[in-house]
This record gives structure tokens, C-alpha cells and sequence, in this order.
């Protein structure tokens, strides 16, 4: 019994997590997007936004995730420089996200939020 009543919070304390989205949107300087799928862009390795508009709504559409626990392989990388000099990572494939160690689900994909 005190298993699953230490498991239930443990879930509920995870679901809880994304009240107030994952990411930070204060002061966003960039975002630099690299591709790790070779064969999908061998153009563009990475490419860097710092457009607003297009760094704010990026950011919001991260934001609208949900916590859910997903394996997966990531095919594109996603810097998140601050103005202040901090630094921080999401790693995504398709729909889903690791970040801080913790995985979530896109409502879109990461091509349609970012476009390419």
C-alpha cells in the first residue's frame, strides 16, 4: 500500500511539473536549432533565431507540452541562450522532448514548431 501511495505522488508530483511551462521566457537572446538527422538537412547543420516574434513563439509552443515518459532518439538539438550569458538544452524527436531529464509531449511536432 505505502508503494502505491509513494508512487501516485510521485506521478502526480511529475504531472504537476509544467504549470508554468519548462522553459523560462525572460530575456531569450536566441535559439540556436542543430540537426543531428544528417541525412534530413545536410545543408544546414544548425541554424540560429533570434527574431523575437519567432524566439517567443517557438518558446511558448514548447511550453504547451505535457509530461509524459517517452524513449526516444533525438534528431534535433535546441539551445536556449539567455541574455545573461546561461545556456540551456532540449533534446526532441518528432513530438516528444527530454529536458532537465524529464521527457514531455509536443502538441505539434518540433518540424512544424520550427519550421524546417
Amino acid at each position: 500500500m505505502r508503494k502505491i501511495v509513494i508512487l501516485s505522488l510521485a506521478f502526480y508530483s511529475i504531472q504537476c511539473t509544467n504549470k508554468n511551462g519548462i522553459i523560462s521566457s525572460n530575456k531569450v537572446k536566441s535559439i540556436v536549432i542543430t540537426f543531428d538527422s544528417a541525412y534530413q538537412h545536410r545543408i544546414l547543420p544548425s541554424i540560429e533565431i533570434r527574431n523575437g516574434d519567432s524566439v517567443n513563439q517557438i518558446v511558448r509552443k514548447v511550453n504547451e507540452c505535457e509530461t509524459e515518459l517517452i524513449y526516444f532518439h533525438p534528431t534535433h538539438r535546441l539551445k536556449i541562450a539567455y541574455e545573461d550569458g546561461r545556456e540551456k538544452m532540449i533534446l526532441c524527436s518528432g513530438s516528444a522532448i527530454k529536458y532537465d531529464g524529464l521527457t514531455y509531449r509536443l502538441k505539434e511536432s518540433i518540424n512544424e514548431i520550427i519550421g524546417y
